[in-house]
């Protein structure tokens, strides 16, 4: 709304100013001693006096009076409307400053430590070496190999989960990340033979 009242950027910062309230304030007080001064031709002038009869042909003075009473009655409207886009604008920024603090604290309380990429890598790295010694390109390794392979991934996801969660505390003792394996067997007959053997060994 003020933008539209005052375009150009010298005239948004002269009414927003200190000096144009002062000045605001001092005219107003003009106004205040021109009704007192010369109230009893305002009183007889129009608009005071609707039918007349008006004395002495048009009133100067009560032209003066209105005129600069119309100015101030826009000079505060000027400065009203800045008041109102200064208020606007904060209530803005402050809206759009809540809504990055909140993504902020949600990222930060998402977000992994500073460390986990780097330890996310070495695990790779680590899992792939051992899945390249227990399963190579001709696979020939026993369940006990396999299973020490799965054992390794595993071992590897708890200790990631539990460097993403920063080691939470405990009441009374380091915090324990596992992770368990669950086998599905169907009712019927299956053609994958699983022995005993290697169900134990998982």
């Amino acid at each position: 709304m003020f933008g539209s009242i005052a375009r150009p950027r010298w005239a948004r910062r002269l009414v927003g100013s200190p000096l144009f309230a002062a000045l605001t304030a001092a005219f107003a007080a003009v106004v205040g001693l021109l009704g007192s001064v010369y109230q009893n031709e305002i009183a007889s002038a129009f608009p005071l006096t609707l039918m007349g009869p008006f004395s002495g042909g048009v009133s100067w003075r009560a032209v003066v009076f209105w005129t600069a009473l119309a100015l101030l009655a826009y000079f505060v409207y000027l400065r009203q409307a800045a008041d109102d886009d200064v208020r606007s604008q904060l209530v803005t920024t402050t809206s759009e400053a809540e809504r990055v603090s909140r993504r902020i604290e949600t990222h930060v309380q998402t977000l992994p430590p500073a460390a986990f990429q780097a330890r996310l890598i070495d695990m790779a790295v680590k899992s792939h070496n051992w899945v390249s010694r227990g399963m190579p390109r001709m696979p020939q390794a026993s369940a006990e190999e396999l299973a020490a392979v799965i054992r390794g991934l595993l071992g590897s996801l708890a200790s990631l989960a539990l460097f993403y969660d920063d080691r939470p505390p405990t009441d009374d003792h380091a915090p324990i990340y596992s992770a368990n394996v669950m086998v599905f067997i169907p009712n019927k007959p299956s053609t994958v033979p699983r022995s005993h053997r290697t169900i134990a060994g998982l």
